[in-house]
């Protein structure tokens, strides 16, 4: 029977404070940044790196890649130790083994600890010393001051609330292996002929 009454409405309100925008960030369908998700809304948003038109080559060229950076993330689960048997060896703190995954050059998570280096270099600087660092560099590039007030807000809440509790990014960080691993693995040259 078709009841209307269980239909989901398609009025699309806004969250109320930027602590609750903040904990409705996803990832994008397209990479590992984060974005604000609406209330209701059915599809994966786009970050503004990605929102791109469905016909564009690299619209494409990336959805390509998802079944690729699935595989490559399930491997990446099951190889590397969860965080409850990091959390049970003595004298190791999760917080200083996620640091080590993102920025130590024996990591096993070799695209990532590049793609954060790079970010340190010139012309961008980042510091990326801190988890809440590593956490912004891992969002590069946010352009803050094209945000309304309560976005940015949210942002900093979600920077605060994640980077003290970074182990809430091990996801994220396996994620943008996965996808710069896949992207890595499908570079190519110029023209074919």
């Amino acid at each position: 029977p078709q009841r209307q009454d269980y239909k989901l409405s398609e009025h699309k309100t806004e969250y109320q404070t930027p602590q609750a925008i903040a904990e409705h960030f996803v990832f994008c369908s397209l990479c590992w940044r984060s974005v604000v998700r609406r209330p209701l809304e059915k599809k994966t948003p786009l970050c503004h790196l990605h929102d791109l038109p469905s016909s564009s080559p690299e619209f494409r060229r990336r959805a390509r890649l998802k079944k690729r950076v699935e595989a490559l993330t399930l491997q990446l689960l099951e190889s590397l130790p969860s965080l409850g048997q990091i959390k049970s060896e003595p004298n190791r703190k999760l917080t200083d083994y996620l640091q080590d995954l993102c920025l130590s050059p024996s990591s096993p998570l070799p695209h990532l600890v590049q793609y954060l280096h790079s970010l340190t270099l010139p012309p961008l600087n980042l510091p990326i010393d801190t988890p809440q660092n590593i956490l912004q560099a891992l969002e590069h590039p946010i352009y803050q001051d094209k945000l309304p007030p309560h976005i940015r807000e949210a942002w900093d809440f979600h920077f605060t609330d994640r980077g003290l509790h970074f182990k809430l990014n091990y996801l994220k960080i396996i994620t943008a292996e996965a996808w710069l691993q896949a992207e890595a693995d499908n570079k190519h040259g110029g023209k074919r002929r």
